[in-house]
């Protein structure tokens, strides 16, 4: 997922897009590298998402558990293919790792 910075913080510049490596403390705080290259947590607030074509997502095709369910489409932040798992943002707000048999991938060049 990529986002655009759009509020003054610590070590981001606004209007900058940065990618996301993960969401913290219910999807409250992204983590991301700043312009100081260190990974950080900030403020959900400071960012609006911006769509790339790039960016992964994921039709659930079973309900896996109470944060997951069949046919919702989810944002996908890393594909592991030799694990074949992925680290999906589910209904909870935060990334958890999940079998990619679980997903059908949408407008992605990523395989399991």
């Amino acid at each position: 997922m990529t986002v655009k910075c759009i509020d003054k913080e610590f070590d981001v510049t606004v209007g900058k897009e940065y990618r996301v490596l993960s969401l913290t403390n219910q999807g409250d705080f992204y983590r991301l590298r700043n312009d100081s290259g260190i990974m950080q947590s900030y403020r959900e607030e400071s960012f609006v998402r911006v769509p790339k074509s790039d960016d992964i997502k994921a039709k659930c095709l079973i309900d896996v558990n109470v944060d997951l369910c069949a046919g919702n489409v989810y944002d996908v932040l890393s594909v592991d293919t030799v694990r074949k798992e992925c680290r999906v943002i589910d209904d909870s707000g935060e990334d958890y790792i999940y079998p990619c048999a679980c997903f059908a991938f949408i407008h992605s060049e990523e395989k399991c």
